[in-house]
């Protein structure tokens, strides 16, 4: 968006780039009306392009915000769209950030202090019904040294608000991010402490709690893993200080401060009553942050600056030379378990509400029939206006029609309003309260709305009418874990077994998910198996089966438990693929081939598959198999950028960069946010000595990143290729930021610092 430089947004004359972070581009504006400069955060436009619900949110988000007013927040002057772009206008403060504060181990009373602070502003905005969602230390600005400004409330929210989004990823920190917010669930004030008491943790030990190979990861520990005891990182952490982070960070919301604002006065009664402060350690991966201002650069937002040089001066200052791409895909395999795990936990019992279509009563004329059979393909294609209209036209027709009315309440909340969803569920039990299926549907779209309180009411009620008490009872069982309320959950599913669920395989799969999230694997696994046992075609089991033991760490155990599935169900598609899968991960290279080849064999529909199995052959040495393999999925799935990206990495690593340019071009064409086909074609650009349109590629490949750490240590390699190592340690360390333990981003580092 550089192109923005010296262009006017309602009001606000662009003058300099400042900053760039996962979520926005910041710029240095200013403002003639008030002659002041300001700072301007513009949102990527791919939010508003892919998501219609966004400007409801964009809006709704901005104005609560702006009503903030505390001396610890930064405050929000404005925000507004213009040509499709949208922006938030924020005070422009000169500040460092509360991430770069705890690189130079500083002083513990002075740090403390200062989140202490930012409890208060915390307090002061939870008052105000407005939840952070995103606290972590590069979020807390620093315009001196005894005062904390807060940044960046609501941004979690405008852009997704879950952790899985079209991303497959959660918005948040995975450092630093709650175990409910991990679980998808609607979050309170409640996650914001957590946050809080992890950087707390942070501060005391030098190191945050949970580390993983992938955010996924990160992520499944604060869900599942005991919180390592603070003090036996540091030794000199006392226990009065100790029992603070203690219930910051207790798994469950209702056990932690029930104010930020206590967790304030307890860590301002702790700074007073004792003279011992835990000596910290610098933190592992952001030392060479603080040996290199140059390197580590911040706006004044606290996002990190990534000025990007000229390409071509680059280029001229040093030949590229040829290298090899990293392949990713083994990668993809080694990560695609871990994203199937985060799903599965936010399943959390809850049966799709599209699996309820089939609930109410026959509709009476063919056009009303059509309009419903294009509901949900029109809502997936975001044609939500569409839709709305349709249903409203067709309860004109039959304005009793309670399933007409509960599928408006679905257009209206997948569109993001709420209001409206609520006021068309109304409507439909209005007609007839008295009817148990209706009671239930609402109780689904209630939960799918996160409107647990709502949803546990219908639900109940279903039941009492006599509705399917199976059925019912999950819901009933997703809406108290909505409400982070493990254990009554597991106690209505565990009714559910008493008399009319005990030859239900959703039931016991749902106990099992439960249990697996509490880390009770014995039990997970009992109940997996139980639900096996009434039905062995039951794939989701055999696969939640196999996570029990990947959650051990035992992945051949995993592998053992989807081979015993395929016994049961060998033409299982889904089966073959998953152990392709696991082979992969395992290394076992031979083993991920047949399994693949079997997954495509019985589904010839399958196109992931094509590019994992061309990239083995190619490993193997079967080159020309690769590309005869590579050629015929292009002819069967001409839409899939990722197989024409496939075809372009097979001819990169053959040696012909100049035809792969124009697979990973057509790669982009079809997918203009696949990242990794930009990297390929930058790195291709480079080999074959052109360097036009270097730079929009790798801007584009960090904008539509996703917070990928694999993404920014691969544009940090080609910095470093471009003799530009000043770039590429600002890429490296954001890489380390997301992944702290990636070994290749250190490599790069130290490479540049040898260099």
């Amino acid at each position: 968006m550089n192109e923005l430089i010296g262009q006017t947004l309602g009001g606000y004359r662009i003058v300099s780039q400042i900053g760039q972070g996962g979520m926005a581009i910041v710029y240095k504006a200013y403002q003639p009306s008030l002659d002041r400069y300001v700072a301007l955060k513009v949102l990527p436009s791919y939010l508003s392009e892919q998501d219609e619900s966004f400007a409801i949110r964009f809006e709704r988000e901005a104005k609560s915000i702006a009503k903030l007013r505390h001396p610890n927040i930064l405050m929000v002057h404005d925000s507004g769209e213009h040509q499709g772009i949208n922006y938030i206008v924020l005070e422009y403060v000169d500040a460092g950030t509360y991430k770069e504060f705890l690189s130079s181990r500083p002083d513990f009373t002075q740090a403390a202090t200062l989140l202490s602070q930012v409890a208060k502003a915390l307090d002061y905005a939870h008052e105000q019904k407005v939840i952070h969602r995103d606290v972590k230390p590069s979020n807390i600005l620093l315009p001196k040294t005894d005062w904390a400004l807060l940044t960046d409330f609501g941004l979690a929210t405008m852009v997704g608000g879950s952790f899985l989004t079209q991303s497959g990823m959660t918005v948040g920190t995975p450092a630093y991010i709650s175990p409910e917010q991990g679980r998808g669930e609607k979050v309170g004030k409640e996650s914001d402490i957590y946050s809080l008491g992890v950087i707390l943790y942070e501060l005391a030990t030098g190191a945050v709690p949970f580390t993983a190979e992938t955010p996924m990861a990160v992520v499944i520990k604060h869900m599942l893993e005991p919180l390592p005891m603070p003090s036996s990182k540091n030794p000199n952490i006392t226990e009065p200080l100790e029992r603070i982070i203690l219930k910051a960070m207790a798994k469950e919301p209702e056990n932690r401060f029930s104010r930020s604002g206590d967790m304030a006065e307890a860590l301002e009664e702790f700074l007073k009553t004792t003279d011992s402060f835990p000596t910290v350690a610098r933190i592992p991966g952001v030392a060479v942050i603080a040996a290199s201002e140059a390197a580590t650069e911040v706006d004044n937002q606290g996002l990190p600056i990534n000025p990007l040089p000229s390409t071509v001066e680059a280029i001229n200052a040093k030949p590229a030379k040829q290298k090899k791409p990293v392949r990713y895909w083994p990668l993809l395999g080694a990560l695609g378990g871990l994203f199937v795990i985060g799903a599965a936990l936010l399943l959390t019992g809850v049966i799709p509400i599209d699996d309820l279509n089939f609930i109410g009563q026959p509709l009476e004329t063919r056009s009303l029939e059509q309009i419903q059979t294009d509901t949900d393909p029109n809502l997936a294609n975001g044609d939500f206006g569409t839709v709305i209209d349709d249903l409203i036209s067709a309860l004109e027709q039959d304005p009793t029609n309670q399933e007409i009315a509960l599928d408006l309440a679905k257009a209206y909340y997948t569109n993001g309003d709420f209001d409206q969803a609520d006021d068309a569920i109304q409507d439909a039990l209005a007609i007839n309260p008295d009817e148990a299926w209706v009671q239930e549907s609402a109780g689904w779209h209630y939960l799918e709305m996160e409107d647990y309180e709502k949803a546990i009411t219908h639900f109940e009620m279903a039941i009492a009418k006599g509705g399917d008490k199976s059925s019912a009872k999950q819901g009933l069982a997703g809406a108290y874990q909505g409400l982070g309320q493990s254990d009554i959950a597991i106690e209505i599913l565990e009714d559910s077994l008493n008399g009319y669920g005990e030859d239900d395989p959703f039931v016991y799969e749902n106990l099992g998910l439960q249990y697996l999230e509490m880390g009770e694997y014995k039990k997970a696994e009992d109940a997996f198996r139980t639900a096996l046992e009434i039905e062995p075609a039951f794939f989701s089991s055999w696969w939640n089966l196999a996570e029990v033991y990947k959650f051990q760490d035992d992945l051949p155990g995993a592998i053992s438990i989807i081979e015993e599935g395929l016994e049961e169900n060998p033409d299982s598609h889904e089966l073959n693929e998953s152990l392709g899968w696991m082979y992969l991960d395992n290394g076992e290279n031979n083993q991920a081939i047949g399994a693949f080849e079997r997954a495509i064999e019985l589904d010839p529909d399958l196109s992931m598959p094509y590019a994992i199995l061309a990239d083995l052959y190619y490993e193997m040495g079967q080159t020309d198999k690769a590309f005869t393999f590579l050629e015929d999925a292009l002819q069967k799935f001409p839409d899939q950028s990722l197989l024409f990206e496939a075809m372009g990495l097979l001819h990169q690593n053959s040696g012909d960069e100049k035809k792969s340019i124009s697979f990973f071009k057509t790669a982009i064409d079809l997918d203009p946010h696949n990242s990794w086909a930009k990297i390929s074609l930058a790195w291709a650009y480079l080999n074959t000595g052109q360097s036009e349109g270097v730079e929009d590629l790798l801007n584009n490949a960090v904008k539509n990143s996703g917070q990928d750490p694999w993404i920014f240590e691969a544009v940090g390699e080609i910095y470093f290729e471009l003799n530009d190592c000043g770039t590429a340690i600002e890429y490296f360390n954001q890489a380390l930021d997301l992944e702290p333990f990636m070994e290749e981003a250190q490599q790069g580092i130290d490479s540049c610092q040898d260099s």
